[in-house]
């Protein structure tokens, strides 16, 4: 919860889901702050299922004195979310995103050209037995062919964030 806060601060999400219109109008277990929250905690906890994220995310969640909570079920934090919407996540992605480093940031430009990052991965996708490979995939010299392959080269700038 320290990394998400300081990233992006409650009042920075709650702006972006005022903004969105995606406040809820009565005050649930699950609400529109936490879910965006839920949502970017799933992101740091890729290998978990629903149901184990929410509770590490509550787990340092401001709560009133006495005040328990109750784990929800998985089906309402597919609820929440589809009441959230893409909306404040997209508007929260536009005031956080792009590069900081200005030309005056050590390290952001080299020869008046910014710098970034580039790194790839490559996925074998096993080939459907019907349907043909869209483009033939040759032999190699130590037998047949591999499986298609699925590749994506995300680029980011180099420069210190904020």
């Amino acid at each position: 919860m320290g990394l998400l806060s300081r990233t992006f601060p409650p009042e920075l999400v709650d702006f972006v889901v005022d903004e969105a219109g995606a406040r809820e109008e009565r005050t649930r277990s699950l609400p529109s702050r936490l879910t965006v929250y839920f949502v970017l905690a799933m992101w740091l906890f890729t290998g978990y299922e629903y149901g184990l994220v929410l509770p590490e995310l509550v787990e340092h969640w401001p709560r009133r004195a006495r005040e328990t909570w109750r784990p929800a079920r998985t089906g309402s934090l597919t609820e929440a979310r589809q009441r959230v919407g893409p909306g404040p996540l997209r508007l929260l992605f536009d005031r956080v995103s792009g590069a900081s480093g200005t030309a005056a940031t050590p390290g952001a430009f080299w020869r008046g050209l910014r710098l970034v990052s580039m790194d790839g991965s490559l996925f074998d996708v096993p080939a459907a037995r019907r349907t043909p490979p869209p483009t033939p995939v040759p032999p190699t010299a130590t037998g047949p062919a591999p499986s298609p392959r699925c590749g994506y080269w995300p680029w980011w700038s180099a420069a210190p964030r904020r």
